[in-house]
């Protein structure tokens, strides 16, 4: 009887015995927000207005535009995508932005919380 009751209580500490938690169904299959994004080509605009101003460019991605340049075409087969009839991808461009800006931001943190937080993003497949 002690057995079973060992076997209970183990199985409770490991959470075998809690209710499943019903996974989040989905509202959209493309947030309205993301569909319109091509539409709108807010960051094709935003990216040919920067590189007019080269200390703006370096200001914003920490790199001049020749640097970025080079890490994108280095980068390009790694980071792209492939098209497909469902949706079309973000560009080479944006993803390496989206990347870079991230690990600016996380890169000011703490060192103790940078070795805890792992970033994993297609881009850095370089290092």
């Amino acid at each position: 009887m002690s057995s079973l009751a060992e076997i209970l209580c183990l199985a409770e500490a490991a959470g075998e015995l809690d209710e499943p938690i019903p996974s989040k169904r989905r509202r959209y299959w493309v947030h309205p927000l993301n569909s319109s994004r091509e539409s709108d080509m807010r960051f094709t605009t935003f990216f040919n207005e920067i590189k007019k101003y080269p200390e703006k460019f370096f200001d914003y991605y920490r790199m001049s535009i020749l640097s970025f340049e080079e890490l994108l075409e280095k980068l390009r087969t790694k980071i792209t995508k492939e098209i497909t009839h469902l949706r079309n991808p973000i560009t080479a461009e944006e993803r390496l932005t989206v990347t870079l800006r991230y690990h600016y931001h996380y890169a000011c943190l703490s060192t103790k919380f940078k070795t805890n937080f792992k970033i994993h993003i297609e881009c850095f497949s370089l290092f």
